[in-house]
This record gives structure tokens, C-alpha cells and sequence, in this order.
């Protein structure tokens, strides 16, 4: 069985995506925006993430935030495991 090692957690928000890691003090501050969500996943990679997680409490417009991201968490960690660079789509 593989241990993780490094995970970034994130507590999402309407406008922000707060970031941290467990091998580190540090915060850093995203766009809730597609953009952001790059930035995630380029400091993930930068640390040398194995896994993202996210926080699931608070009020319940949060918690349906966090329900969406859920998604979401599931394909950044196949990309991060997979090593593919996030695409923005312009609509």
C-alpha cells in the first residue's frame, strides 16, 4: 500500500480558494475561477503533491460549493497523477 505523503488541503468559498499544505505554514489565495482552479493545480505540482483535498463544513451554500467540487478534486488529482497541464475552454 502506498503512503501520501504531501497533500494540499483547500477551503473553498464563493470568491476564494484558500490553499495549504501539510508540509508547510504557508497560505496561498486563489480566484474561485477557472484560472484559480490552474493555479491549484500548478502549486500542487510545484510541491510535489500526491493528493487534494478539500473542506466539507460550514454554512450549507458552502457545503453545496464544496458538493461541486467534489467533481472537480476528482479530476485534479488524476491530472496531477497523470502529469497533464490544465486546459482552460473559453465559452
Amino acid at each position: 500500500m502506498n503512503r501520501v505523503t504531501l497533500v494540499v488541503g483547500i477551503d473553498v468559498s464563493k470568491q476564494w480558494l484558500d490553499v495549504a499544505t501539510t508540509q508547510s505554514t504557508r497560505i496561498e489565495r486563489f480566484e474561485h475561477s477557472p484560472q484559480g482552479i490552474g493555479g491549484v493545480l500548478e502549486l500542487a505540482r510545484e510541491v510535489g503533491a500526491e493528493r487534494i483535498t478539500i473542506e466539507a463544513s460550514g454554512k450549507p451554500s458552502k457545503v453545496a460549493i464544496t458538493a461541486c467540487m467534489r467533481k472537480l478534486l476528482t479530476t485534479l488529482n488524476a491530472m496531477l497523477r497523470d502529469q497533464t497541464p490544465w486546459m482552460e475552454v473559453n465559452a
